[in-house]
């Protein structure tokens, strides 16, 4: 997300939408009671015979006052609903209810209702760092699965089934296996080429190494080989834990999160009291100034816990704390939900 202007004291920010992965982070960035002014359409009304008739939707700068924020994961659009609080006379919309809908390329300017605040500063700060976006390709001996590493986490693409040619004692496994393979791998190259992705990494068995890598060079393709034990999506989340890529990945956040997952498990289960779960222990625990670093499911920022996250989440940071926000469905998220979503590093354990 790119921000062209930030007034501390206005407490107003004008930011463009560049990737999909933005409305992610708008989303979390919005709160109710924010205004926010953008270009949208608005159906006018037409004086005919004494009466009004719904005319054409036309385009207007509207700004609104944030009441709900509709976002679905890898959606193409994020959806503010409010009351307008600005808008060209000709449509008197003043006072009425509307829906400005946010995707790539919009500008939008936001007025904070509560001023920039150390959370408002930290998803901005998120939003904006410079991020690889990597593709992860897992050929397996009857699938290949396809997923997009990014800020928001890891989403499978898709998982596309294929039949090796001929039988195995009968054929060799080029003979086998180059066809199918080849003319997968082509498409999903040819895709990639329009998603403006960074990195490569093809994850693959001993088998299907060797023709594998010679496919890719047929195409022209710059990838990074890495054995793994099985493909399919089983082989994305492997190279996502191997320890020998995290240099590769120093870019991408959900790596270094699910390492600092493993980590405050870890504690946990041997019976740290320097680790709290559930949304209520490590609220108790932010009040107090305790909290060193927390991990939080996005869903909580998503739902009817979002004011009081928010609220804690700004505490945390004002006391230089750390929060990693990473997505429900990511393999992280998975673990984390069982424990109420959210889990925390103290500084020391409380006193009872």
């Amino acid at each position: 997300m790119r921000v062209l202007n930030i007034d501390e004291e206005r407490g107003e920010i004008e930011v463009v939408v560049e990737v999909l992965e933005d409305l992610y982070f708008l989303h979390m960035l919005l709160q109710r009671g924010d205004t926010v002014y953008g270009w949208t359409t608005r159906q006018m009304k037409v004086s005919r015979g004494g009466g009004e008739e719904k005319g054409d939707r036309v385009p207007v700068y509207m700004g609104i006052e944030v009441e709900k924020i509709s976002y679905a994961k890898f959606s193409e659009k994020l959806r503010v609903t409010g009351k307008v609080v600005e808008a060209p006379e000709d449509f008197h919309a003043k006072g009425s209810y509307h829906t400005i809908q946010v995707g790539i390329g919009d500008k939008l300017r936001i007025i904070k209702k509560n001023g920039i605040d150390s959370f408002t500063r930290n998803v901005l700060e998120r939003s904006t760092s410079s991020i690889m976006r990597v593709l992860l390709v897992a050929v397996g001996d009857e699938e290949i699965a396809v997923g997009l590493l990014s800020p928001v986490g890891i989403e499978i693409k898709s998982t596309i089934p294929y039949t090796p040619k001929g039988e195995g004692k009968e054929s060799s496994i080029e003979a086998r296996y180059k066809d199918p393979i080849k003319q997968i791998l082509a498409r999903v190259v040819s895709v990639a080429k329009t998603e403006k992705i960074d990195e490569i990494v093809v994850a693959v068995n001993e088998k299907l190494s060797a023709v594998t890598q010679k496919i890719l060079d047929e195409l022209g393709v710059k990838a990074k080989i890495v054995k793994v034990a099985e493909g399919g999506e089983s082989g994305i989340h492997e190279i996502l834990r191997r320890s020998d890529l995290r240099e590769m990945f120093r870019s991408i956040r959900v790596t270094a999160e699910i390492t600092e997952l493993e980590k405050l498990l870890e504690e946990l289960f041997t019976g740290s009291e320097k680790v709290a779960t559930g949304l209520a222990q490590v609220a108790s625990a932010a009040e107090w100034g305790l909290v060193e670093k927390v991990i939080v499911n996005d869903e909580l920022l998503f739902g009817e816990t979002r004011d009081q996250l928010i609220e804690m989440l700004d505490k945390i940071f004002t006391r230089n704390g750390k929060v990693i926000i990473i997505p429900e469905e990511s393999e992280a998220g998975k673990k984390l939900k069982s424990l109420g979503g959210i889990i925390a590093k103290l500084y020391y354990a409380p006193t009872t």
